[in-house]
């Protein structure tokens, strides 16, 4: 338990994570079309908000992209994936990618309670 809390944050503050994935795609040089924050569902575990984003670039920015999102502090999944590229003649094609992307938090369960507890009484010295 004590591990995958490590792994997911307990709190997703949603402005810190706009800026995150905003700033990062624009690092990559790719333009942000659209941004929208979708639903969030909860489980046992951890609850999970969906985010719509539509950005435009070449391969490689977007290349770069992923690659900063598979290197952030966050745990963001690619869910739904779509690239389109216009018929054009030009050298360089700039591709549309719309995609959908989940962002992960802790869910504090009774385990967290349990396991608190537990601490508690093996930590307390006799007497």
């Amino acid at each position: 338990l004590a591990q995958t809390k490590s792994l997911i944050n307990e709190e997703m503050d949603l402005p810190s994570l706009q800026k995150l994935i905003l700033t990062e795609a624009q690092r990559a040089g790719l333009t942000v079309m659209s941004w929208q924050p979708g639903l969030e569902t909860s489980t046992e575990n951890y609850i999970q908000r969906s985010f719509d984003l539509e950005v435009k670039g070449l391969y490689f920015r977007l290349l770069t992209f992923f690659q900063r999102m598979a290197n952030s502090s966050k745990i963001i999944k690619i869910e739904e994936f779509d690239l389109t590229a216009p018929n054009t003649t030009q050298k360089y094609v700039e591709l549309a990618v719309k995609m959908k992307l989940l962002a992960y938090r802790y869910n504090a369960s009774k385990a967290d309670d349990i396991a608190s507890e537990s601490t508690k009484l093996t930590s307390t010295p006799p007497g």
